[in-house]
């Protein structure tokens, strides 16, 4: 069994005395006693394992190492959150021959530092560090621990004999020396007491966005941005969190300095250069009430070589579902109305050992006339009337009886084509640069009907004519 642990200020110990249940129903006894929320997959997990407990006052990471002893399962354990995932191979061999280091964590100036990142190099198995700044972590002999935290360098120690380690974080200097957008013009990270974080355009080039919020998407702490399943793909985007009951709490967009009112979607986000998000009070100073909701200031690109570049990217693909629920065919249908209305008349009407909505068909020749005689009919009429007893109108039952169905999934749902294209021509030339893009995007969504097709483009041109003027000049086009 793999475990991997998080530590956390708080824990609970817990008396657990079960005899021959399932695994399901010892994790529920956990998440009742314990106070916890667990996740996990179904498919992952035996669920009607059959389980015995008996442990008095024990820690929760006793007993879910009891509980999944022969199981290649792991578990993560943060706050009042445990994470139950199956264990790759290296993390079952770091648990199975290695050894617990333990340590602590600060920064520079000696504090002990709160929910740093601790993994094994390699594997799945890592920690974070407890309110005190210390942690421990089953680690295998030879293994290289990767710490890690936001504003901090990344370090990499070989665990060697050590059974406890002491490490010292370093700020990320190139972090503080970022120029971001302030609205007001522009600063270093290092300079400011505002809370701003930036996305930029090298960060990008590893997938293939197709809308702003697909940069924005689990890349930026503390904003959360919603999937659409429409064909245009516009998502919520939100900063502060839902703090309103009846205006709205998207972030205000700006563009380039200015002010932007459109959709949000007709940005390509090929043209973007970087993206800052103003997410504290600060930003209200410089756009007022608009940005109480923060702020997503977006710069886009201009030429930068003395040579012409150009650039060509292309991408196509398939929308489907990723785990959709099939309804119920005719058959399914009709039994679902059975066993419904025996759920519903259990109290009234016996339901054994014949039920007046069972098929006809298929029940005991010798209950066969008592159910004639409830229904009122004849041989000649037995599916008619137990489809009436099944509520089903006259339409429904000559269907039934003539084998018409229909799939209404597979009229409404398909698997949508998606394609994006764009090409962009940049340069510059002493006190001049221009840049100029071209896209055409089109996606079908899930449901049939549901398409989006556009063709954005934008033209930047920047000159300086003189030391003390500077002119820009931008054109942006949308066609949808």
């Amino acid at each position: 069994m793999a475990s991997t642990e998080i530590a956390h200020s708080q824990v609970k110990n817990l008396s657990l005395h079960l005899t021959n249940v399932t695994l399901e129903e010892a994790l529920a006894q956990i998440k009742q006693k314990g106070e916890y929320s667990l996740w996990y997959r179904n498919e992952e997990i035996n669920l009607k394992k059959k389980v015995s407990l008996d442990i008095k006052n024990g820690s929760i990471t006793q007993i879910l190492d009891t509980l999944f002893k022969g199981e290649d399962l792991g578990y993560i354990i943060e706050d009042k959150h445990i994470v139950i995932f199956k264990a790759d191979e290296k993390t079952k061999a770091a648990q199975q021959t290695g050894k617990r280091i333990t340590g602590i964590i600060k920064d520079n100036t000696g504090e002990p530092v709160i929910g740093c990142n601790i993994m094994e190099k390699g594997t799945s198995n890592g920690t974070i560090t407890s309110v005190d700044g210390d942690f421990s972590l089953n680690v295998a002999e030879n293994a290289v621990l990767q710490i890690s935290y936001i504003g901090y360098l990344t370090q990499e120690i070989p665990v060697k004999n050590n059974q406890n380690i002491t490490v010292t974080l370093q700020e990320d200097s190139q972090i503080l020396d970022e120029v971001v957008v302030v609205g007001y013009g522009v600063a270093k990270k290092s300079d400011l007491t505002g809370s701003i974080s930036q996305v930029k355009a090298e960060s990008m080039q590893n997938y293939t966005p197709s809308s702003v919020g697909d940069l924005l998407r689990n890349s930026i702490p503390g904003m959360s941005v919603g999937y659409s399943v429409s064909a245009k793909g516009n998502s919520d985007m939100m900063i502060r969190g839902d703090n309103t009951l009846t205006a709205g709490s998207s972030p205000l967009i700006i563009v380039d300095g200015v002010i932007y009112n459109g959709d949000i979607s007709d940005i390509n986000p090929n043209d973007i250069e970087k993206l800052d998000i103003m997410k504290d009070a600060s930003s209200a100073a410089v756009y007022g009430s608009r940005a109480t909701n923060g702020v997503v200031a977006i710069t886009t690109k201009k030429g930068n070589s003395q040579k012409p570049v150009v650039n060509f990217n292309g991408s196509i693909g398939i929308a489907t579902t990723a785990n959709r629920v099939k309804p119920y065919d005719k058959d399914g249908f009709i039994k679902w109305r059975s066993d419904m209305f025996k759920s519903v008349y259990s109290a009234t009407v016996p339901q054994t050992p014949w039920s007046p909505f069972d098929d006809p068909r298929t029940i005991d020749s010798q209950y066969l006339d008592q159910w004639m005689a409830y229904h009122s009919t004849t041989p000649d009429n037995l599916v008619d009337a137990w489809l009436s007893g099944l509520r089903l109108t006259g339409l429904e039952i000559e269907n039934y009886k003539a084998g018409r169905s229909i799939d209404w999934e597979d009229h409404i749902f398909h698997n949508g084509p998606r394609q994006d294209y764009n090409i962009s021509l940049s340069g510059k030339k002493e006190d001049f640069s221009y840049y100029w893009s071209l896209g055409y995007m089109s996606n079908e969504s899930l449901v049939k009907g549901d398409e989006f097709s556009t063709i954005r483009s934008r033209v930047n041109i920047e000159g300086k004519p003189a030391r003390f003027f500077e002119s820009r000049s931008e054109c942006p086009i949308f066609l949808s």
